[in-house]
C-alpha cells in the first residue's frame, strides 16, 4: 500500500477522502481550468475588437470634424452677395456675350472682392486641407485636390 491510500469497507480512500470525491474534485478543477482558458482567449479577442472599434470611432469622428471644418470654411467664405451691374464695361461685356438682361441682379462670391482676399482664402483652404488630408477618405481628398 502506498502512503495515504487505504480501502475501507470496499471504498478506496486516499488521504481520508473517498475516490468518488477525488473524481469530483478533479472534474471541478478541470472545468474551472478549461473555463479560465476559454475566458482568457475570449476576453483577449473582445478587448482587441473593442480597441479596433474605438479607434475606428475616433477616426470617424476626426473625419467628420475635418469635413465640417472644410465645409464651414467654404460656406463662410464663398457666400454669395447680390450685386447690380452698373459698370458700363461690364454691361457691354454682358451684352456682347448675350448672357442675360441688364436689369437683373448678379451674384459673386465675397472672396472675389480683391486679389488679396482670394489669395488669403486659397491659402487658408490649402493650409486646412494639408493639415488634415490624412483624415479624409480617398474620394473627398481627390475632389478637394481638384477644387484647388
Amino acid at each position: 500500500m502506498a502512503d495515504g491510500f487505504h480501502i475501507i469497507n470496499g471504498v478506496a480512500v486516499f488521504f481520508g477522502i473517498p475516490e468518488f470525491m477525488w473524481s469530483g474534485i478533479f472534474g471541478f478543477i478541470t472545468t474551472v481550468c478549461a473555463g479560465l482558458i476559454v475566458g482568457v482567449f475570449t476576453s483577449s479577442f473582445l478587448k482587441k475588437r473593442e480597441e479596433r472599434i474605438r479607434v475606428s470611432g475616433l477616426i470617424f469622428e476626426k473625419r467628420v470634424e475635418v469635413q465640417r471644418q472644410l465645409s464651414s470654411l467654404l460656406f463662410k467664405r464663398l457666400l454669395f452677395d447680390s450685386i447690380s451691374v452698373n459698370d458700363p464695361d461690364v454691361l457691354k461685356l454682358l451684352e456682347d456675350f448675350d448672357i442675360a438682361d441688364t436689369h437683373s441682379e448678379y451674384q459673386r462670391s465675397v472672396v472675389f472682392d480683391s486679389a488679396e482676399s482670394c489669395a488669403a482664402f486659397i491659402r487658408q483652404f490649402r493650409e486646412l486641407f494639408y493639415e488634415n488630408r490624412i483624415w479624409l477618405d480617398e474620394r473627398t481628398r481627390n475632389q478637394l485636390s481638384v477644387i484647388q
